[in-house]
């Protein structure tokens, strides 16, 4: 019966049933333990996650709530108010959103010594029903879900496929298995962080932190109930199935103002439990402290819980060799290799272990720790032997620090008859790699043996890829990552569908022959190393049955979504309607109730008041009428206690303020609470529900009236000791608290006496004597009559109804009620496949489509077959990403398509409707999904007619809406509108946008921004030398450097500083070096801000992080105080081999080639081992010849031994060695190249001549001379048979002599002539613009720096087997520079002289054409202006006197006026007609006559020469009385 008008019939219609994508639950790190220790065994660590409590639940976008079943119903009345009732799964309401959740106990163990990931998927059921109006109402009940736990690396590769985020170091930095050191130290900077305490309290420091060494015992930490319930998590599903879309389809786009997510449900969990367990183990030199810790990440846009470890002093050598393997063995010698560890050695130890009673290992042999090979050599034929590597380091005291033992290998040395056998493989390329797709690959091992007839058996071997050891491989499908083998013990192998993770292993093939007398020998092949590429293929989306576009997002696919029509008709029915009457304006309802057999059948008139709460009233029936009378009182909570005689009475002496529900607390708002023993009160404490803890209190000093608290140490814990809380009304000497019902011990009695409440479920009043002695006084229980309705009669309360059995009276109504019949109808139906191929062949996969709703992030996927189709119709109007991946297989790659899709809205009334669309674009392109770039997006709200039902009109043009209507914009996560309708993307993750035009949202859009990969590394200058120069000598002296060197965008490469720092540590606090002794990570940390719990990310670091997807770096730091970097190289026909010495005399093996650093404590000595027929001919040690320190044996061998303690206070710390071999004599053979052209001839250092075969000493120095005929030149030498070329070049030596130096073999020596040509050779100097320069001269030589004469002209003839040297002579080096030389062969076309820039000389060998051109253009820092006049010292020369001023600098005439190189000299030169003389010249010029010169051009300046007219003397002729002389003085000097 419908009691309040708010019930629906519904029939069922389908039901769907599909699964959540996968996700992620928790991360799972695998608790600390050395990889080395008993073999990796982790013994009972555990990391362990279960919830004691978990639901299955529903969207809560679906009217605001989270349950076990979810409910969406096409009404709006729905949305905007009005009740439903709906039982579904027991128990369901509607108006009090309560439900019956489905819950489970789940619990997963980490003991894998692997970082894992738990991930679920859930079933999901979808109940579409029809009411009695035609709507469609969906239930989804979401199942218990289905979980899985697999590594960190398998989920990554599996999230490429299913579009997941994968677990980076920028979603959880998880410490590297099986390396403590990797882990972090502090919960600094972890989202919502909690740590663990120990369950038995043991071993545990007051801080918390556990020893890793000592027992050997496990320990565990667990997170306590209360402080697990201050971090609940909700896990988000994303569902995809059709049933939404047919109930809200129509209405998506924003035509009702309304935007629904219906597919998103959670899982949520409560009262989980989170524990990390570690076993400790006891060896010297290995332990560190640890502490259980969880905290929270965003994977996949949800709030997942990590499950880790802090650790902290960790304290262990450096790790011994991993994967130690045997790669080849000899009659005398066994070559092992292996892999380094995690924690980098200083030096790896090889060890023999004997089974003699004497010793149990003995030393072989060391490397330096980057060297990870070594061959034993000195072995017995047919021998067998077992060896171990160690990782060797030393503190900084240099107290050694060894590791245990590697893992073992055994291997046997061939027997002195063992046939040479030889193998040699084919199918390989010329590296020795053997490339394939995957698809298959062949190799063959081809055995030669001298000795015949034995049989040969093969066993072929695989190395993994960054492993070291070997696996035998075997025929069939049992191999690992292969899908088939077939050859496995023959000589050719066969591999099909190899998997592309093998990229990077590598085969061999062990070769069995046996002796003579059976015993097996041992052979084995070059390691081929296998280069997987996979083939490439081409995903092509192919897309039917649309209606228009092309598929790209700016001109998409269109159709129409699926959508309803109504239709509304009036019918005639008879309801029943409850019966209401109005008294004074209120209005009352009218029950009845029969259940009392005094009072018969009664009427109840229920109105509500202000607050809501109900009033009940007496009512009366008279005449079909109801008249309402007295006011019901309605029953209270009574407390009863048991009396002395054992009876029930109703208490009466209760504090007035004690409710039952209210504690008492005090001024601080801590709860008081009794800590009870055995059932009596003990310990006063008060609670405080913020921290967690319980404090003890004082009273503090009379003047201050208040109280002092203490937190109790230890802290009580709640659920193992009985602590109850005190409720108010309670005092100093009585309290009040919750009754607990203490059962009877063993061999005790229940106590017959009935103390307690009827239920157990009461209230306990204690009191305390003057003794401050606890007593159990009194139990109180309370009983509730609040059900009853009374009446007063004659002053006494009587029964008059219960509540609970109101029935309400209803009566007949005839109305008219509208029905509407709904009808569905589907949208646009695509049909979708894609076809995928490699090398233009199709390619047997299947493809995965992946269709996303760009407006609100759900996805549906579909998978099918390569080329077949599937079907697929939206259920919803918006834009719509669809791609499509091709799963990768064993020989090709995955590759995708994408395509978009608009499903238009249809309106469903008579009406046009309007249909709205929101575009997001950057850099004008719509987008939907971008990478991070800083960059800002645009908004356009468009809008357009939307199409009718049933085909009746097409939709309108799309066009954008004018901002003037009022259209705003909104961004998820931000409370305010947007101001424009730009936006700047501040980090990676998932925007929604929407438009609002009024109050009513009309349209919305998705961006998913993702994050950039980067990597971030330290540096610091030579990082890749082990000399100890290449120490930083600060932590400033680090750099960080991010690869690609372009990831960083928008400037965000200025935030790495506040954002990382570098840690070492070989740096004390202050970040400066300890100079300390070792091997050093060199890690990046992120900086944070604040203390204690207070303590977060930088802001820089928290923007990097949400920016980008970055892998840290760790390198490693070489720092050997009082160390010397040794290297060593030999000569050829001889081998050099080279040892350091320690102080206990013990030698180790020095690996050749580049530098190992040795400390000056040692000895170092080289044996030098010259081949048959030589001897030592020199030691260089740093370059200089040694002579000290040598000792010679018969056999011409020599030592050369260096006692390092020499270079302790050195400048040097680099010691290189060096030996050369040589024979007694060695011959020479010289001739021409040819009978015509010259001859050759030779002569010793002495200028002795020799004859062609002539022997010579060794280290003997020999001329050859080329003697040209006539009209012949030298066209080139050969020695030995190779053309003779200038040192460091390819050019032709043809210089008419040739001096061979230190000849140590036999030398033949050819020369050839060609007819002679000759070469005109030009120079010149110009400045950067091409113009003639004054700023250098440039001087000729030949190849021995004889100065060549110039020709009158200034130009050089030379023959074109003459080698030129120029040299440009500078004014200024400081102010000039040579940019470069160009050569030309005409002097017109000028071409840049490669490598020659910045060079004052150039040379050129053997000119080839009649004219060669060559000019250095000077740079020139600095340029003054130079100008000149000639001047009379009244004004301007005069015509008459043909005054001419020309300046010269350095053979290059120059103009008045022009800009000169500074610093250059310059010559002047006045020509005058003979009338005029120069009276002087101006003063920062030296003068003589009419030449004048500048020493040095060093400011703008003008030279000025002042002339004048001679002066004219007349004398008369014919004086009579005598004769007249005329004298003249030049004053100025002039004349």
């Amino acid at each position: 019966m419908d009691t309040d008008n708010d019930s629906t019939i519904v029939t069922l219609k389908d039901v769907t049933r599909t699964c959540s994508e996968p996700d992620v639950m928790a991360i799972l790190e695998a608790a600390p333990y050395f990889e080395e220790l008993d073999g990796g065994d982790t013994g009972n660590s555990a990391t362990t996650y279960g919830t004691s409590s978990s639901t299955g639940s529903g969207s809560s976008e679906s009217f605001g709530f989270s349950a076990g079943v979810t409910v969406g119903v096409e009404s709006d009345t729905l949305i905007v108010g009005g009740g439903w009732e709906l039982s579904v799964d027991n128990s369901f309401n509607w108006e009090t959103a309560n439900s019956t959740e489905v819950e489970w106990s789940v619990s997963y163990s980490n003991d894998t010594g692997e970082n894992l990931v738990v991930v679920y998927r859930c079933p999901v059921v979808s109940y579409r029903y029809v009411d009695q109006d035609g709507n469609d109402l969906i239930v989804n009940k979401t199942g218990t879900p289905a979980t899985s736990m697999i590594s960190v690396d398998v989920y990554n590769s599996a999230a490429e496929e299913y579009g997941l985020e994968k677990i980076t170091d920028a979603v959880v930095a998880l410490g590297d298995p099986g390396n403590p050191g990797s882990y972090r130290s502090s919960e600094a900077a972890l989202q919502g962080a909690l740590t663990g305490s120990d369950t038995e309290r043991a071993q545990t420091s007051p801080d918390g932190w556990i020893q890793y060494g000592g027992s050997g015992g496990t320990v565990e930490q667990a997170l306590s109930e209360s402080e697990q319930q201050e971090s609940t998590f909700d896990y988000g599903l994303d569902v995809s199935f059709s049933a939404w879309g047919s109930v809200f389809g129509a209405k998506m786009g924003g035509s009702t103002g309304f935007s629904y997510g219906y597919s998103e449900t959670s899982v949520r969990g409560s009262g989980v439990t989170k524990s990390g367990a570690v076993s400790g183990k006891d060896y010297e030199n290995y332990d560190f402290q640890w502490k259980f810790v969880t905290w929270q990440t965003e994977v996949n846009s949800n709030t997942v819980p990590v499950l880790g470890y802090l650790v902290k002093d960790v304290m262990a050598p450096p790790s011994p060799g991993q994967n130690l393997t045997v790669d080849t063995v000899t009659q005398d010698s066994i070559s092992l290799s292996w892999d380094s560890g995690m924690r980098p050695a200083e030096q790896y130890r090889i060890y023999r272990l004997l089974d003699d009673s004497t010793s149990t290992d003995v030393l072989v042999g060391a490397t330096d720790g980057g060297v990870t090979n070594y061959t034993v050599t000195g072995l017995q034929p047919g021998s067998t032997y077992t060896y171990v590597v160690r990782g060797v380091g030393y503190e900084d005291d240099g107290t050694l620090l060894m590791s245990v033992d590697s893992s073992s290998v055994t291997a046997r040395t061939t027997s002195a008859d063992a046939a040479n056998a030889s193998i040699t493989l084919s199918g390989v390329g010329e590296d020795g790699t053997l490339h394939s797709s995957g698809e298959s690959a062949s190799i063959t091992a081809h055995v030669y043996n001298p000795a015949g007839g034995a049989s040969t058996s093969y066993q072929w071997q695989l190395r993994l890829p960054g492993n070291a050891g070997w696996t035998s491989l075997s025929n069939g499908d049992e191999n690992e990552n292969i899908g088939s083998v077939s050859g496995a013990n023959a000589s050719g192998l066969t591999l099909r569908d190899i998997n592309l993770a093998l990229d990077g292993g590598a085969l061999r093939c062990v070769v069995t022959i046996p002796t003579s007398d059976g015993t097996p020998e041992y052979y084995y092949s070059d390691i081929a190393p296998l280069s997987l590429s996979g083939n490439s293929t081409t995903t092509q989306i192919s897309v039917k049955d649309y209606t228009g576009g092309s598929g790209t997002i700016g001109e998409p696919y269109t159709g129409i979504s699926g959508y309803t029509t109504s239709e509304t008709t009036t019918t005639e029915v008879t309801v029943q309607r409850p019966v209401t009457i109005e008294n004074d304006d209120i209005e009352y309802a009218i029950y009845s109730y029969t259940s009392l057999p005094e009072t018969g059948d009664v009427y109840v008139a229920v109105a509500y008041d202000e607050s809501g709460e109900p009033q009940y009233y007496a009512a009366t029936l008279s005449d079909e009428a109801y008249t309402v009378g007295e006011r019901l009182t309605p029953g209270e909570t009574v407390y009863y206690h048991h009396t002395e005689d054992e009876t029930d009475s109703e208490c009466s002496d209760l504090p007035e303020d004690f409710d039952g529900v209210t504690t008492q607390t005090a001024e601080n708002g801590y709860l008081r609470t009794y800590l009870f023993v055995e059932g009596i009160p003990q310990t006063e404490y008060w609670y405080d529900m913020e921290t967690g803890k319980y404090y003890t209190r004082t009273q503090a000093e009379e003047s201050s009236g208040g109280y002092t608290y203490t937190a109790e140490e230890p802290q009580p814990i709640a659920g193992e000791t009985d602590l109850r809380t005190v409720y108010k009304g309670s005092l100093e000497t009585s309290i009040l608290v919750d009754e607990v019902v203490t059962a009877a011990g063993e061999g005790e009695e229940t106590p017959s006496a009935p103390v307690g409440s009827p239920n157990g479920d009461g209230y306990q009043i204690f009191a305390s004597d003057e003794d401050d002695a606890w007593s159990l006084s009194d139990t109180i229980w309370p009983v509730s009559d609040s059900d009853s309705l009374y009446s007063v009669v004659d002053d006494e309360k009587v029964l008059y109804a219960l509540s609970s059995g109101l029935v309400v009276v209803t009566q007949e109504s005839q109305e008219e009620v509208e029905s509407t019949t709904t009808t569905s109808h589907s949208g646009t139906q695509l049909t979708l496949s894609a076809s995928v191929s490699a090398n233009n062949s199709p390619v047997a996969t299947q493809v995965e489509f992946v269709i996303t709703n760009t407006s609100t992030g759900s996805k549906t996927t579909l998978v099918a077959d390569q080329g077949a189709d599937t079907v697929w119709q939206a259920t919803a109007p918006g834009l719509y990403r669809i791609t499509a991946t091709a799963w990768a297989t064993n020989s090709t790659l995955a590759s995708s398509d994408t395509c978009y899709y608009y499903a238009g809205a249809v309106s469903a009334s008579e009406e046009t409707g309007t249909e709205y669309r929101l575009l997001v674009s950057q850099s004008g392109q719509q987008v939907t999904s971008i990478p991070y770039n800083a960059m800002p997006v645009t908004l356009q709200l468009q809008s357009r007619s939307a199409a009718k039902a049933e085909g009746s009109s097409d939709p309108g043009e799309w066009k954008n809406v004018d901002p003037d209507t009022g259209v705003t914009y909104k961004v998820s996560g931000e409370q305010e509108n947007l101001t424009s309708n730009t936006y700047t993307i501040p980090g990676a993750g998932t925007y929604d946008f929407s438009a609002v035009i009024g109050t009513e949202q009309v349209a919305s859009a998705r961006l998913e921004v993702s994050k950039i990969p980067v990597t971030f590394s330290p540096s610091w200058e030579g990082m890749d030398e082990t000399t100890t120069n290449a120490v930083p000598g600060s932590l400033e002296d680090f750099s960080i450097v991010a690869v690609p060197e372009d990831a960083l965008v928008g400037g965000d490469a200025s935030l790495l500083e506040e954002a990382l720092a570098v840690s070492c540590g070989l740096y004390d606090e202050s970040g400066n070096s300890t100079n300390a002794t070792g091997v050093f990570d060199v890690s990046l940390v992120w900086k944070t801000t604040g203390e204690g719990d207070q303590q977060t990310l930088t802001e820089a670091a928290q923007a990097i992080q949400s920016r980008y997807d970055y892998t840290l770096v760790t390198e490693s730091l070489y720092s050997f105080s009082d160390s010397v970097v040794v290297s060593f190289a030999s000569g050829e026909n001889g081998k050099l081999r080279g040892d350091y010495v320690e102080q206990s005399g013990t030698s180790f093996v020095l690996p050749s080639g580049s530098g190992t650093s040795v400390s000056t404590d040692y000895d170092v000595l080289f044996t030098a081992a010259p081949d048959d027929g030589y001897v030592v001919d020199q030691w260089l040690v740093n370059g200089q010849e040694a002579n000290e320190g040598i000792t010679e044996f018969e056999d011409g061998g020599q030592t050369l031994a260096i006692d390092l303690s020499g270079y302790k206070d050195s400048d040097t710390n680099t010691l290189h060695v060096e030996v050369t071999f040589a024979n007694n004599s060695n011959r020479i053979y010289f001739t021409t190249d040819g009978e015509d052209g010259g001859t050759i001839a030779a002569a010793d250092s002495s200028g002795n001549p020799l004859e062609t075969g002539a022997s010579v000493g060794h280290g003997a120095d020999v001329t050859f001379t080329a003697e040209p005929e006539s009209g012949y030149m030298v066209e080139s030498w050969t020695v030995d048979g190779e053309v003779y070329t200038w040192p460091g070049t390819d050019e032709p030596y043809r210089e008419s002599t040739l001096t061979l130096e230190n000849i140590s073999a036999d030398r033949t020596v050819t020369v050839s002539f060609e007819r002679a040509a000759q070469t005109t050779v030009h120079t010149g100097v110009v400045d950067v613009d091409g113009q003639p320069s004054s700023a250098a001269t440039i001087s000729v030589t030949n190849a021995g720096s004889e100065p060549l004469s110039p020709n009158e002209d200034g130009t050089y003839t030379v023959r074109r087997d003459t080698s030129l040297i120029f040299t440009a002579h500078l004014t200024s080096s400081d102010n000039n520079t040579v940019r470069e030389w160009q050569s030309s062969t005409d002097g017109v076309a000028w071409t840049t002289i490669a490598g020659s820039g910045g060079q004052d000389t150039l040379t050129v060998y053997n000119p080839e054409d009649e004219h060669l051109y060559i000019r250095a253009v000077v740079a020139t820092a600095q340029n003054f202006s130079l100008s000149w006049k000639v001047q009379m010292s009244e004004g301007e020369a005069p015509e008459e006197a043909n005054a001419s001023l020309t300046a010269v600098s350095n053979g290059v005439a120059l103009t008045s006026g022009s800009h000169q190189p500074a610093y250059v000299a310059v010559d002047f030169t006045l020509t005058l007609n003979d009338a005029y003389y120069v009276v002087n010249w101006s003063g920062n010029v030296d003068s003589d006559g009419t030449t004048a010169r500048l020493e040095s051009l060093t400011a703008d300046t003008e030279v000025t020469a002042t002339i004048a007219k001679k002066p004219t003397v007349t004398i008369a002729e014919n004086v009579p009385g005598g004769s007249v002389t005329v004298k003249a003085t030049s004053l100025q000097g002039g004349w």
